[in-house]
């Protein structure tokens, strides 16, 4: 495992698994990726291990001797070696193992003589065994999981710690309560190997939901750029036990409206809902291979938003009708869109036909309610709450809410963008090029990384869609670009 040195986040890390001829080219790669990130391209070379779980222990220790430790978290499910989900207490560790890992950090803290808060990262292995990663000198991204179990200021209790002042707790007075999960939500398309989504955020409205802490970075019509890191907020669930945090996590990703920019929303829901993340003690690598269902929003909470847009208002609006006689509603839940279409039944006060994509539903009975619709589908009569928001819809009922979101509008493309066809290699989102790796003329084969692309700190390699010979390069080393920008074009190879 090559690491940058000045800092972590996953940011100048390459695991090399293949020939050693590959050293070079992940060295380059690693180190201008630290450089950008750190100001700092030395990196370190340590043995990997594939198949540990990432956990850590937070300490707090003052300049008068004294250090705690206040419990572990579990941060292994990560991609490009980034944490998106964080809980504590860690599932399955028994309390020896619990001692002996607290044993270790704190062991480490007085050993180098530690004032301030930190975290100890260790990699668990399947035998029980533990190595020791690094000691992060700060507070961390999910330290807010291990105030909601202890109930601790983990901000002020690191301030009065650099004010000179001592410890106001033992070690015996530490206590945790509950379980709490911490979720991350990026501005990032996992469908496209994580493409960071720029742009402007049309609609965002976070949940409200009991036991729910929000801290986040962004607010409704905020622009997300490609130079600073993708991460919009972070959503905090605590509970009494693992699995009402679980669910509690899960509603509050139901109830975040997005629009605008694509997330990792539905990736999070994905992993809540799988049965080998409910199990616990999944490794870091799981996330790479694991095959998560697509969250769906309900479809009666789709055609609630829809008719809600169709039926007449008390006040005498008469709805979101066309020439055609149809409303058609596009609605997008965790950047999966959706196309409504309900139509009246001619002759009747209340029958609408609906079709949700290209499934027709047949039948079903709507009115207006003082909060939103009521519908009757095969025979069942529900209550739906809607509310309604510049950019998106609320839709609460059966038990949950869901925020739904309008469709985004793919960008007009023209000149150089639309050019090159299936030989060609276009920016998949703006940013800056660190390394063009060919020259005209150049043989190259499928797959081939032709570009490498900087945007939000990190590095995107641009491989070839056919094999051929290099026949335009279209950018420079340092020139910024926009997405869709022509970068590369080949001349395919006939054979």
């Amino acid at each position: 495992m090559l690491k940058a040195a000045a800092g972590g986040g996953g940011r100048g890390m390459r695991l090399l698994r293949e020939q050693p001829g590959d050293l070079l080219g992940e060295i380059a790669s690693a180190r201008r990726e630290a450089e950008s990130a750190f100001g700092d391209g030395r990196l370190l070379a340590e043995r990997a291990i594939p198949d540990g779980r990432h956990v850590e222990v937070q300490i707090l220790a003052d300049a008068h001797g004294h250090a705690v430790q206040l419990g572990e978290r579990d941060c292994s499910v990560q991609r490009r070696r980034q944490k998106v989900i964080e809980e504590a207490p860690a599932p399955g560790i028994d309390p020896e193992l619990r001692e002996r890992l607290g044993g270790a950090a704190l062991a480490i803290a007085r050993a180098a003589g530690y004032r301030n808060a930190g975290t100890v990262e260790f990699l668990l292995l399947p035998n029980g065994e533990f190595v020791f990663l690094e000691v992060n000198t700060r507070l961390q991204v999910e330290h807010p999981v291990t105030e909601a179990l202890t109930g601790l200021d983990l901000v002020e209790l690191q301030l009065r710690v650099a004010m000179g002042e001592l410890l106001p707790i033992a070690q015996a007075d530490v206590g945790w309560r509950g379980h709490a999960v911490e979720l991350r939500v990026y501005a990032e398309d996992p469908s496209r190997a994580y493409a960071p989504s720029t742009g402007r955020l049309g609609w965002f409205e976070p949940p409200a939901l009991d036991g729910l802490r929000l801290d986040l970075g962004v607010a409704q019509r905020d622009a997300v750029t490609p130079h600073y890191d993708p991460l919009l907020g972070k959503l905090i669930a605590h509970a009494p036990t693992r699995a009402e945090a679980l669910e509690r996590s899960a509603a509050a990703l139901d109830g975040l409206g997005v629009g605008g920019l694509r997330t990792n929303a539905a990736q999070l829901l994905g992993v809540l809902r799988s049965d080998e993340f409910r199990a616990g003690g999944v490794d870091i690598n799981w996330l790479e291979r694991a095959e998560l269902d697509t969250p769906k929003a309900p479809t009666e909470a789709l055609l609630a938003a829809a008719l809600d847009a169709a039926l007449p208002h008390a006040e005498g609006q008469i709805g979101g009708w066309r020439s055609s006689g149809e409303t058609v509603v596009r609605l997008t839940f965790q950047s999966v869109e959706h196309e409504v279409t309900v139509r009246r039944e001619i002759g009747t006060a209340s029958g609408w036909q609906v079709r949700v994509d290209d499934a027709e539903l047949g039948r079903v009975e709507a009115r207006r309610t003082t909060e939103g619709v009521e519908i009757t589908r095969d025979g069942v009569r529900r209550r739906w709450s809607v509310r309604r928001s510049r950019g998106g819809v609320r839709v609460a009922g059966n038990g949950g809410e869901w925020a739904l979101a309008a469709s985004k509008r793919d960008r007009s493309a023209g000149g150089r963008r639309r050019s090159g066809g299936a030989n060609a290699i276009h920016a998949p989102m703006p940013g800056t090029i660190a390394a063009v790796l060919v020259g005209e003329g150049d043989a190259v084969e499928a797959g081939q990384a032709l570009v490498v692309l900087e945007a939000m700190k990190m590095e995107h390699l641009l491989p070839a869609p056919v094999g051929g010979r290099v026949s335009t390069v279209h950018c420079t080393a340092g020139a910024t670009v926009e997405e869709g920008e022509l970068l590369v074009e080949l001349a395919a190879d006939e054979t």
